[in-house]
């Protein structure tokens, strides 16, 4: 993977292969991913999730298949109708300089299975396993981490989860819709915050270790969850910026 396949705004697949790979010790960092799907061409080329020792696995090509990737996202089903989200990219939309736009839809078991089995997939994107938030509206935090610095902010969705008055898009979208679906909120205390920027530090580490420090992280965004556990969940990254010599 080439060092600008990292570099950019907009939903990064290229992170997944990375947090990945293993370092020259066989290490990788442990981080909570849930089952992730990369489409590229209309087909699901690469699949990426946790494994039950804490670390970021990928599933061997033939076993992605529809029915396993189903199978995947429906068994944890505990509370809301959710089931999976999938993040399109448009490509060669962006005007120059910017990201190409990303739409964002959520399937419930039965919106999920249309999309596996009879819809075309015309964009690249990624198809992400719901996670469950804590509390009962939907919310995310997003980190912008530098160097020197990580800021932190949550959105939380205005309406309740599981109100089945309003759709699935309504009462879930946070960052990747407009704003007035969801409301910003503080994040209280510092064990979260510090948690989130040892992530974002070890994601930023083994990036530059695996890449033997070609791709070294300048700044990046990055998408989190809670969830009801209390555990922290890497969604995605939405912008990464290298150090310039990356390109040199």
């Amino acid at each position: 993977m080439s060092a600008g396949a990292l570099h950019g705004d907009g939903i990064n697949d290229a992170l997944f292969h990375h947090i990945w790979q293993k370092d020259e010790l066989n290490f990788g960092p442990s981080i909570n991913i849930p089952d992730t799907i990369i489409y590229k061409f209309g087909q699901p080329v690469q699949w990426y999730f946790t494994g039950v020792d804490g670390k970021v696995k990928r599933k061997h090509k033939q076993t992605i298949v529809n029915v396993k990737i189903e199978e995947a996202m429906t068994k944890r089903v505990i509370g809301s109708d959710i089931v999976a989200s999938y993040i399109s990219i448009e490509q060669n939309e962006g005007k120059e300089g910017q990201a190409p736009p990303t739409q964002i839809e959520y399937f419930d078991r039965e919106g999920l299975h249309d999309f596996l089995y009879n819809r075309w997939k015309e964009n690249s994107g990624i198809l992400q396993r719901f996670v469950e938030p804590k509390g009962t509206k939907n919310a995310m935090i997003r980190a912008v981490w530098s160097p020197k610095v990580c800021l932190l902010e949550r959105r939380v969705n205005n309406r309740q989860l599981h109100d089945k008055r309003f759709g699935l898009y309504e009462r879930s979208i946070t960052y990747e819709g407009p704003e007035f679906h969801s409301s910003a909120a503080p994040l209280r205390g510092n064990v979260l915050p510090s948690q989130i920027q040892r992530i974002c530090e070890n994601i930023v580490s083994h990036v530059g270790e695996v890449s033997f420090q070609k791709n070294r992280i300048k700044r990046m965004v990055m998408n989190f969850k809670v969830d009801a556990k209390d555990r922290i969940w890497c969604l995605y990254s939405s912008s990464i910026r290298l150090d310039d010599e990356a390109f040199r």
